[in-house]
């Protein structure tokens, strides 16, 4: 397994896109006027684990403060979206000497890298942590092959 827990390949690019989050994200706070007045669109997204066995997949994904009637959580075909809504705080019409947390609406699609039976998929949200257990669809699953003599 990789260190993404994804094909080579698609750890290349998991990897590319961790360093690119870290570029964006030193830009902004190298330039006080977009890291304070423009809430970075990457930092807004939640980040998440992935990871299956031979029957499920699971996704963890970060969504610190936000409450279940903020979250809105799908699975489409090969798609997972968890969108939610992280309102600013009373606070925000103060004059602010630093705003680094984004209050703004997000939507992640993510992929997903096998089929899932969407009727069976369990979301739990606990201290932040949206977890999402989704069985894998029947064809989806490894399937034992008897092989016969002759």
């Amino acid at each position: 397994m990789t260190r993404f827990g994804l094909p080579n390949g698609l750890d290349a690019i998991a990897r590319l896109r961790d360093e690119m989050d870290k570029v964006f994200a030193n830009v902004l706070r190298e330039v006080p006027s977009l890291g304070s007045a423009i809430p970075s669109i990457l930092e807004s997204q939640p980040r998440l684990n992935m990871w299956e066995d031979e029957s499920t997949l699971f996704v963890e994904a970060e969504v610190p403060g936000l409450k279940l009637q903020e979250l809105d959580v799908y699975a489409k075909d090969d798609e997972l979206t968890i969108a939610g809504d992280r309102s600013a705080p009373e606070q925000a019409e103060s004059d602010f000497r630093t705003r680094e947390r984004a209050h703004t609406k997000f939507r992640r699609v993510v992929r997903l890298p096998v089929p899932i039976n969407p009727e069976l998929i369990e979301a739990r949200l606990q201290q932040g942590i949206l977890t999402l257990t989704m069985p894998k669809a029947e064809c989806a699953k490894p399937k034992k092959i008897d092989v016969k003599l002759g």
